[in-house]
C-alpha cells in the first residue's frame, strides 16, 4: 500500500526523466510546464577573439612576462640594493632573492646610471655580482 502516493510520484518523476523529449513536458511535483527545444544545441564552439582566432587553441603560460616596473618602485629598489652594497654580500644575496630576474637587471641598471662608481665597487668585491642576479644561480625566496 502506497500511503499518500509517493511512489507513483516518483515513478512519474523518473519517466519524465527517462522520456524522449518532446515540445514540453511538466513537473509532476509543480504544476510548471517546461519546454523542450530539439534544435538547441547543448554544446557550442567558443567564438573567435577580436584577432580571429580560437579561444580553442589555447594559450602558453609557462612563461610569465612581468610587467615593466614604475619609476618609484624601481628608484627603491636601487636604494634598497645601495643600503645592501654597504653591508657586504650577504645583504645584497638577501635582497635580490625578493625580485624576479628582471627586477633585478632593472635595479642594475638603474643603478649605473645613477651610481656608477658604486656599481663598479660591487663588481670588484663581488666578482660574481652579475651571476647572481639570474634566478637559476640566485632563486627567489618567499621572504
Amino acid at each position: 500500500m502506497d500511503k499518500g502516493g509517493r511512489l507513483i510520484r516518483a515513478i512519474a518523476g523518473l519517466e519524465a526523466i527517462l522520456a524522449p523529449p518532446e515540445e514540453s513536458f511538466t513537473d509532476p511535483k509543480t504544476p510548471a510546464a517546461y519546454s523542450v527545444n530539439p534544435n538547441q544545441q547543448a554544446v557550442s564552439t567558443p567564438p573567435l577573439d577580436a584577432i580571429g582566432n580560437s579561444h580553442c587553441q589555447g594559450e602558453d603560460t609557462t612563461e610569465f612576462e612581468s610587467p615593466p616596473t614604475d619609476r618609484t618602485t624601481l628608484l627603491h629598489c636601487v636604494e634598497m640594493l645601495r643600503s645592501g652594497i654597504k653591508q657586504g654580500v650577504d645583504a645584497i644575496k638577501g635582497i635580490l632573492k625578493r625580485w624576479v630576474e628582471d627586477l633585478r637587471w632593472d635595479t642594475v641598471l638603474e643603478l649605473e646610471a645613477i651610481a656608477a662608481n658604486e656599481l663598479r665597487l660591487v663588481e670588484s668585491q663581488v666578482p660574481e655580482f652579475y651571476t647572481l642576479l639570474s634566478e637559476e644561480v640566485l632563486p627567489m625566496s618567499g621572504g
